[in-house]
């Protein structure tokens, strides 16, 4: 993918050139094609862009600091309490994932040296009563590479979580990854049961 950046950072300089040279038309074109390829279904770059989504109170701000060993997001029992997406980079990603970053809005960074090649950006809850997360996520979804999406035991079925998220999403099914989140909260003996629940939930979405 290093490639493909290099070679559509080329063509911007040479579109950026072609003023008075090249057909005004074709230039705006081939711009607007280079454009919708830099914004296709995941990033474009040597860095995987993984995303933590999932309602409120599932505990994606937890998982993020457990990755990072640090409270690098803040926790509460309030709800919803991840109001901005915060973006866990490594310290060398380069310029083509801090410009996608700008690109949507994504201001709130944290650098680490942990993992290499890996980035985890940490969603408001889609759930939420405040309006404005939904926006947030869907925008972001169609821009990185996988999703983590988390589950509280209580909250699995949610309706809204389903009908009005997850089954819109299921044509991007390949980038998702389904995590049943607080298992110590469900008793031994009942797990297998809910696992299996969520797991017809998630067929009956359409994944």
């Amino acid at each position: 993918m290093t490639d493909v950046t290099m070679l559509l950072d080329d063509f911007d300089l040479v579109a950026a050139r072609a003023d008075g040279v090249a057909d005004p038309g074709e230039v705006q074109a081939a711009a607007e094609a280079a454009k919708a390829l830099r914004q296709r279904s995941g990033f474009i770059g040597d860095t995987l862009v993984v995303a933590l989504a999932g309602g409120t109170g599932s505990g994606k701000s937890s998982v993020l600091n457990a990755f990072a060993g640090a409270e690098i997001a803040s926790v509460s029992p309030v709800r919803p309490h991840t109001d901005f997406p915060l973006a866990w980079i490594p310290s060398d990603a380069g310029p083509g994932l801090e410009r996608m970053l700008d690109e949507l809005s994504i201001y709130e960074r944290a650098s680490h040296d942990a993992f290499p090649g890996l980035a985890i950006l940490d969603l408001p809850d889609i759930d939420s009563i405040v309006e404005w997360h939904r926006t947030v996520v869907e925008d972001l979804l169609p821009r990185i590479d996988a999703v983590i999406w988390l589950f509280d035991p209580e909250k699995y079925r949610d309706p809204m979580l389903h009908e009005e998220f997850l089954q819109r999403l299921s044509r991007h099914g390949d980038q998702f990854l389904f995590v049943l989140n607080k298992v110590d909260r469900i008793a031994r003996d009942e797990l297998d049961a809910v696992v299996a629940d969520l797991t017809t939930a998630l067929r009956e979405d359409g994944y």
